[in-house]
């Protein structure tokens, strides 16, 4: 019996090509749906988080017989929280991109207003966090509300449901409606409550700034040490001994960052005053308002003026200062003056620390 073989045929060049091509338009037909559902499920997560701390704010609230005020929503609902509560506060689509290790919403700062406001707002995605929904402005609001999922926005109401609304849905500065949105979805219907713009970390007594400390004049790079620096007169050594660097080598040659939050204490326009050893930096609500860059100094008791700020008493604004030392012993000292004052060392009351 003869048998018989038939021999396997191989594909050609061109064939090769053509079925990688098929498998490359395949993976960008697909790549769109992959992504359009993996935000989808982010969505899905972000409003789970917030139907969360909506349950341990009612939890909270059966215990107290009261209302948390706005920081304790953010702040002081631990117990009550099933979850981490670096999971429930952040929302998946900013973890994913890397873009904020804080808090991923802003709070309604009347919540504590609140008695039988079902259909008001307490929380939403935002990159604020604190919504003031009267004392601000239209541009304000729309770079501090955040809508991440499809142009939509998680909201989560005072009785506990969520739901993805749209910008214009709850814009209470919107022209012609804006007035209704805000009475309808963020004024408690028991008066006596104002936004103050007071955020977050910035109420009652502060206590300072956080202070990051790192070895070496490579700005910012590295494991820091950190503290609570409860002064801006700060004495580095040599001839300003007294406040100690933390780490220290000998050298003396390290990059510090200051940050937080800053208090007003009158509505108008404040100078910030400056003097450091070496380059340094001071920003005030977002605004580079002083900088000198590279080993140059400003020698006690020598000030350099800022730039002038207009800040409203009360709300409380971000503040951000930097400073390196190439060598020897280095200082820093940031003072303010407040509208019709003279320059004056800022009080540790009116500094609230960035959470670490």
């Amino acid at each position: 019996m003869r048998m018989k073989f038939t021999a396997q045929r191989g594909f050609t060049l061109v064939e090769v090509l053509a079925l990688i091509a098929i498998i490359c338009l395949l993976a960008a037909l697909l790549t769109p749906a992959i992504q359009g559902l993996r935000e989808s499920t982010r969505a899905t997560q972000c409003a789970n988080n917030l139907r969360q701390i909506g349950i341990a704010l009612g939890s909270r609230r059966a215990h107290d017989g009261r209302t948390p005020d706005a920081q304790a929503v953010l702040t002081g609902l631990g117990p009550y929280v099933q979850n981490e509560r670096q999971q429930i506060y952040i929302c998946p689509t900013v973890a994913a991109q890397g873009l904020d290790d804080g808090v991923s919403y802003g709070v309604n700062p009347c919540v504590h207003k609140f008695l039988t406001d079902s259909g008001k707002i307490v929380l939403m995605e935002a990159w604020a966090d604190m919504l003031d929904y009267e004392t601000s402005a239209l541009a304000t609001w729309e770079e501090n509300v955040s809508h991440r999922h499809f142009g939509m926005s998680n909201v989560l109401y005072f009785d506990g449901h969520v739901d993805q609304r749209a910008p214009h849905e709850v814009n209470p500065y919107l022209p012609e409606v804006g007035e209704q949105i805000r009475k309808t979805l963020w004024k408690p219907a028991l008066h006596g409550c104002t936004c103050s713009g007071v955020g977050i970390g910035c109420l009652g007594t502060g206590g300072g700034l956080l202070a990051e400390y790192r070895p070496g004049i490579e700005v910012f790079s590295g494991p820091a040490v950190t503290r609570i620096d409860k002064t801006l007169t700060l004495p580095f050594g040599g001839q300003h001994a007294g406040i100690e660097v933390p780490n220290y080598t000998g050298s003396y040659l390290f990059s510090g960052r200051w940050s937080g939050r800053i208090r007003p204490v009158e509505t108008g326009t404040y100078t910030f005053h400056v003097s450091h050893d070496d380059a340094c930096s001071v920003r005030v609500d977002g605004r580079l308002i002083y900088q000198v860059i590279g080993h140059r100094w400003v020698n006690w008791p020598t000030f350099m003026p800022s730039t002038p700020i207009e800040l409203s008493k009360g709300k409380c604004v971000d503040i951000e200062i930097t400073l390196v030392n190439y060598a020897g012993p280095t200082h820093l000292d940031v003072q303010w003056a407040p509208p019709g004052k003279s320059q004056s060392v800022i009080p540790a009351d009116n500094l609230f620390p960035a959470a670490r």
